[in-house]
């Protein structure tokens, strides 16, 4: 059901190469924008592309100059020294101002075998410089909850068809609508718990979603991001929602989570 559906990543320390994988289950670490559009970063200057190796890996979003938002999954049991975050590109392969971590905070009580609380903030070894392709997005505040038929936009590199093997080089979006928290757990209920801290969208009848890649990347309504790019089975499947963590429900972990 993965949207990471088995993503392998390298560990290279001390001269010694090894695998890690992560077993087919949630994620979308590689998940891609199905039945989406082409577009450019002054569309979406918060999108920032997380690079492992030099290869796009997640999506995540700029929230402060030298900090970014993004799924726990993407960023834990990774080597931070082979980690960087590009801004103010349309492309994920060139262009853009690049940082390296500075410190990586996932939250405490993450759990990967079931994507509960799937977030975590980074903070940068350096600050962007603001220009109309690197801006910030707001978070949406505790208030601001996603509702049934909510229009919302999420953008990313990820696959365009569910079980694809490469992803577009340039930057795209799609959009997606507001889903009934107790219909998606009941959709899920043999599969995975879907649980407070958790927001699910879909597009009716299918064939518009995130997928691999996109996982990290935000999922914005109006000015504010109101979830990140999580987990779901497959992708675009019209009885299965794309599941997002919801940002109002972890806006005061992250606003502590600057101060780190």
């Amino acid at each position: 059901m993965s949207r990471l559906t088995i993503v392998s990543f390298i560990i290279i320390s001390i001269g010694i190469v090894s695998a890690g994988v992560i077993p087919d289950g949630l994620y979308r670490m590689e998940n891609r924008i199905i039945g989406g559009y082409e577009t450019t970063v002054d569309h979406f200057p918060y999108q920032i592309s997380i690079r492992f190796l030099g290869s796009h890996r997640c999506g995540a979003s700029l929230i402060q100059p030298n900090f970014i938002l993004t799924a726990a999954h993407c960023v834990y049991g990774a080597t931070t020294l082979f980690l960087r975050f590009v801004a103010g590109s349309s492309f994920r392969n060139s262009g853009g101002e690049s940082l390296y971590v500075g410190k990586v905070i996932i939250h405490e009580d993450y759990e990967p075998s079931t994507g509960t609380n799937d977030v975590a903030v980074v903070r940068m070894d350096g600050f962007y410089e603001y220009t109309n392709l690197i801006q910030p997005i707001a978070l949406a505040s505790k208030a601001q909850r996603f509702r049934i038929g909510t229009k919302a936009v999420v953008s990313g590199w990820g696959t365009e068809e569910e079980g694809a093997s490469v992803i577009p080089v340039q930057l795209r979006y799609t959009y997606v609508y507001g889903f009934d928290f107790d219909e998606c757990a009941e959709a899920y209920t043999e599969i995975n718990p879907v649980v407070p801290g958790m927001i699910c969208a879909f597009y009716p009848g299918g064939g518009k979603d995130a997928c691999q890649g996109d996982s990290g990347g935000p999922m914005v309504v109006g000015d504010k991001q109101i979830g990140i790019v999580s987990w779901g089975q497959g992708c675009a499947r019209a009885e299965y929602p794309g599941v997002y963590t919801d940002v109002a429900y972890y806006r005061d972990w992250i606003e502590k989570s600057l101060l780190l």
